[in-house]
């Protein structure tokens, strides 16, 4: 599902200029294909708290299996190029809802313990380094497949990319935060304009990997996906 949010994203849709509107309730139906995106993300997020929360019965012994569960599927979205369903697994079992959960986290594995900050701190400290390697990664699919294109078993084989887009609306908002559009003499700031085309050329460039993305959705799981009812703030 997230593969086919990208696949539709407008990357326009993206500039710091529209979405730092988004709580404008006059502006609302700007930027929508964004908003899915967004919406997708909490989507999921939501789905774990539920699987973690939403059964008082659980005992911390309980929990403590299902975050293993959630890190050895993130673990599987990174090694699927599933990169954004991996961050959203990362924000939200870092979220002060998960934090607390002390004796939880006490009987989680070690080894699940590892994993889990071994990609928190990679988001955390080379976050631009790592989606500069995926977006080798995109390019390397892309570049492989065009020179298979006369053969489609070999093009069947290829895997597409699915990045997080989180990092490229932070960085739009920060530049709309940041520059003018024009400088002295009311002439063009070209060089806000440059770093704004250069990301929407790498969001281009990302669908494009995104439409190589093949793997199949099971549909048990996307129908249990959409009946998950969010946890209230109480509950939470």
């Amino acid at each position: 599902m997230a593969a086919e949010l990208i696949k539709t994203l407008v990357p326009a849709h993206c500039l710091g200029s529209i979405w730092s509107e988004r709580d404008n309730r006059e502006r609302e139906y700007l930027a929508p294909t964004v908003r899915d995106t967004v919406t997708q993300d909490n989507t999921v997020a939501n789905c774990i708290l539920v699987t973690c929360l939403g059964d008082l019965s659980m005992t911390a012994q309980d929990r403590a299996r299902v975050v293993e569960l959630w890190v050895w599927v993130a673990e599987e979205c990174r090694g699927l190029g599933n990169f954004s369903s991996l961050h959203t697994i990362l924000y939200a079992l870092q979220s002060p809802t998960f934090t607390r959960l002390q004796d939880t986290w006490g009987q989680v594995s070690r080894e699940s313990c590892r994993t889990f900050k071994k990609w928190c701190r990679r988001e955390q400290r080379v976050n631009r380094e790592l989606l500069m390697q995926h977006r080798q990664e995109a390019t390397s699919v892309l570049v492989t497949t065009e020179r298979a294109c006369q053969g489609t078993q070999e093009r069947q084989q290829q895997q597409g990319v699915v990045p997080s887009m989180v990092t490229f609306f932070s960085s739009l908002e920060l530049l709309e935060a940041t520059m003018v559009d024009y400088v002295e003499g009311n002439v063009l700031n070209c060089r806000k304009w440059n770093e704004e085309f250069k990301l929407m050329e790498e969001i281009e460039l990302f669908q494009e990997a995104a439409n190589l993305y093949t793997v199949q959705p099971d549909e048990h799981i996307r129908a249990w996906f959409q009946a998950v009812e969010p946890l209230s703030k109480e509950e939470r």
